[in-house]
């Protein structure tokens, strides 16, 4: 990445200011995915302009107010949230404060409120800079605010806030998130944060702030019973199908219910029959416009949640033949476990709409010549489980179950015929050489 990026030229700081600071600020920060931010306040379209995916992390005003008033929309938290972003919720925050991790990692910091209804109207200023000392001295200060908002607040959490703070305008189809369990293992009784004061907080999280202005039962936690049964707070057994409620996020002493039943034993999940079968209907399969060749895993096991998003998604994206029923569009499971340390050169990380080749690999760095690859699959999703060692990235492709396996020779030589060595950095965009690669599936039509 060079300087002109930054157009910082021999400069370490520059100002960005104007009515639509966010345009340019977007595009500085579109090759990045490793991004940590601090910003007050989280519009109903920031995702439009900020589309925060793992392994990035935001620390937000969650708080009711901000929830109330629209300040901050929880919805969009979730969709961060179910992307593979760890959202933190403090209320006494007041920053802007983006810091973009690479090859050159470089701060944003000014006045950028996260909405539209900013542009054009209000007029801000952000500074963009890549001095070391301030990179460092940014990351220093959102690390302490994530310390004081505790841990990520969990998508059950969020789920419960957008019900409450968003029931009655209808959200477009594109922005509806579905309802899935935590994806993070359960912490033990008493466990509190490193850093963070065990005195229990007021201000820290939505939890704390929810209880100065009334106990509401949807937003409440379970309360254990003598009789080891919960109840929520007006007296409901929370074993009832419509009184399962949200965990708070863990920065008010949470106490945990004995386990009742053992998790289901994992798996990779790989051809195997689920209660999703999805829908009957036309196939709509368009031809991909760009192409990455995708060096993916299914070695090992998948996680419990894992699965379950799995299955989730089958439900909503598979299609099934008219004729036997069997799955024409499949929703398939792929993962990649991410280093321990960062590598001089980040590994790319496949965006929902993106089309892939997936490249089994079976505990090599690059795929050999007998890996097995798939016809091209659309990313519908990923996320990366933190809680794992190492911390593991799920994708979930929409694929057509027509395109049979092959070996990576037989695409590495077909590459080879065109003057091209097979590349896992970059997409493939030129015409003739996305219909190369779609021709290795011949048996696969697509929509005009």
């Amino acid at each position: 990445m060079g300087k002109m990026t930054l157009d910082l030229d021999d400069r370490s700081a520059r100002l960005i200011h104007g009515t639509d600071v966010w345009t340019e600020m977007a595009d500085l920060l579109s090759a990045y995915s490793d991004i940590q931010a601090a910003i007050t306040h989280v519009g109903a379209d920031a995702d439009q302009f900020l589309p925060l995916r793992g392994p990035a992390c935001i620390v937000v005003n969650a708080g009711p107010e901000a929830m109330q008033d629209g300040s901050t929309d929880p919805e969009v938290l979730l969709g961060w949230s179910r992307r593979g972003v760890r959202v933190y919720s403090l209320p006494s925050l007041q920053a802007t404060v983006i810091l973009a991790q690479g090859s050159r990692s470089f701060v944003m910091v000014g006045s950028a409120i996260a909405a539209r209804a900013s542009f054009g109207r209000l007029g801000q200023a952000v500074l963009v800079a890549d001095e070391p000392e301030t990179v460092e001295e940014v990351r220093l200060a959102i690390g302490e605010w994530k310390q004081q908002a505790g841990e990520p607040l969990t998508d059950d959490w969020l789920q419960a806030a957008v019900d409450r703070y968003r029931p009655t305008p209808p959200r477009p189809a594109d922005r509806i998130v579905e309802h899935l369990p935590d994806r993070r293992s359960a912490r033990p009784a008493g466990h509190r944060p490193v850093g963070v004061d065990h005195a229990p907080s007021t201000s820290a999280q939505p939890a704390a702030a929810l209880e100065s202005r009334g106990t509401d039962p949807a937003l409440t936690p379970a309360a254990v019973t003598e009789s080891g049964t919960t109840e929520n707070p007006v007296g409901r057994p929370a074993s009832a199908p419509d009184a399962a409620v949200p965990p708070i996020p863990p920065t008010a002493p949470a106490v945990v219910a004995p386990a009742v039943a053992a998790a289901p034993e994992p798996s990779n999940g790989a051809g195997e029959d689920d209660d999703e079968l999805g829908e009957i209907g036309p196939v709509v399969w368009p031809k991909p416009k760009y192409i990455y060749l995708a060096p993916l895993s299914r070695e090992g096991r998948a996680s419990v949640s894992a699965l379950e998003r799995l299955r989730h998604l089958r439900g909503e994206h598979r299609v099934r033949s008219e004729h036997d029923g069997s799955p024409v569009l499949e929703v398939e499971m792929f993962w990649r476990d991410e280093p321990a340390k960062t590598p001089s050169k980040p590994s790319v990380s496949y965006r929902e709409g993106w089309h892939v080749v997936p490249i089994q690999m079976m505990g090599t760095v690059r795929p050999t010549t007998t890996s097995q690859l798939t016809a091209p699959g659309r990313v519908l999703q990923s996320y990366t489980d933190y809680s794992a060692h190492p911390a593991r990235t799920y994708y979930y492709l929409l694929t057509h179950t027509a395109g049979r396996s092959m070996t990576f020779r037989v695409l590495r030589d077909m590459l080879a015929g065109l003057g091209e060595r097979a590349s896992f950095d970059h997409a493939y965009m030129m015409q003739h050489k996305v219909d190369a690669i779609l021709e290795l599936w011949p048996e696969i039509t697509y929509a005009d």
